[in-house]
């Protein structure tokens, strides 16, 4: 949708290809017992440095249409706030 390059999706999607996690957690005794690797087939993992990395690829362009209309973008809440290019 946001026309990502060729080689950029190639190398944002490696490395994603191969997160994986184990969960973790306590039984009623107190003894942590671990799950299996599991792969993430989908979505970002929160926390991860990547991450950080992928939103702002993200906004870019969001934030280059608003600034391309001029308008802004008015939030509806109840002080009516507008944000715009020049405020930003």
């Amino acid at each position: 949708m946001m026309r990502v390059p060729e080689p950029l999706r190639k190398i944002l999607n490696d490395p994603m290809n191969s997160w994986k996690v184990i969960y973790e957690g306590k039984d009623l005794s107190g003894k942590t017992e671990h799950s299996i690797h599991l792969r993430i087939r989908s979505a970002v993992l929160q926390g991860d440095s990547f991450s950080s990395l992928l939103f702002c690829l993200a906004v870019v362009p969001i934030s280059h249409a608003l600034n391309e209309t001029k308008n802004g973008y008015k939030i509806f809440s109840a002080t009516s706030m507008k944000i715009n290019p020049k405020s930003v």
